[in-house]
């Protein structure tokens, strides 16, 4: 448990920088995070002790939980879970890529075109509530489904000489590419709240664990 301060020094330290790709120190900061408390669940026997004992080993699960959590919003705003952080610039850059692909594979079918472009402005949209970004947020990944199912029925039923496959591929990159840039300020936003909450966790477990260590050996 002591050796994932590592990674924070490893960050915030100048003399620590040339100490390796921080992707690998984030990765051994993951594995003790969830082999330290594992750890510590068999040496509190799996029960509730003292107060002092159970204060900590409350504060063991507290940050092991937060960490899991954390795990699931970086990887939405960096490139992949050891990748730098992304822009949302770039983002909007993936996914021209990928309208370029699709208006190839779809041979430029207007009904397919106006889905896709509706469902691009509807995630371009600015200057909405927090109530109605907050429900974007929720319901994006669902709205994607709709449109791609839609998208999937119209292909099906067109014909020609439109390889279904390829364009139903271009289709998902295209959809996936534009999510990610709906959502990408709501995980941002979640990704600091869950950063000022995840801080002052560890705070508290190194605390107590130091008292409880202390509180054995006296006792």
């Amino acid at each position: 448990m002591v050796l994932l301060l590592l990674y924070s020094l490893r960050k915030r330290v100048r003399r620590m920088r040339s100490w390796g790709p921080i992707r690998h120190w984030f990765g051994i900061h993951m594995f003790l995070g969830i082999v330290g408390p594992v750890a510590i669940l068999f040496h509190a026997n799996f029960r509730l002790g003292s107060l002092n004992s159970t204060v900590a080993l409350v504060c063991v699960i507290l940050v092991a939980s937060s960490g899991l959590i954390g795990r699931f919003i970086y990887p939405k705003i960096h490139h992949g879970l050891y990748g730098r952080s992304a822009s949302l610039r770039e983002l909007q850059r993936e996914a021209d890529r990928w309208r370029d692909a699709v208006d190839s594979a779809i041979e430029r079918r207007p009904e397919l075109s106006q889905e896709l472009a509706a469902f691009e402005a509807h995630a371009r949209a600015e200057g909405c509530g927090h109530l109605i970004s907050a429900w974007r947020f929720v319901g994006f990944p669902l709205r994607s489904l709709f449109v791609r199912h839609r998208c999937v029925r119209l292909i099906r039923s067109a014909g020609g000489s439109m390889n279904p496959a390829d364009a139903i591929f271009e289709i998902d990159g295209y959809l996936t590419a534009i999510r990610r840039i709906a959502q990408y300020r709501g995980y941002e936003r979640l990704f600091s709240l869950w950063h000022a909450f995840h801080l002052p966790f560890c705070v508290m477990l190194f605390l107590a664990a130091a008292v409880h260590v202390v509180a054995v050996h006296m006792y």
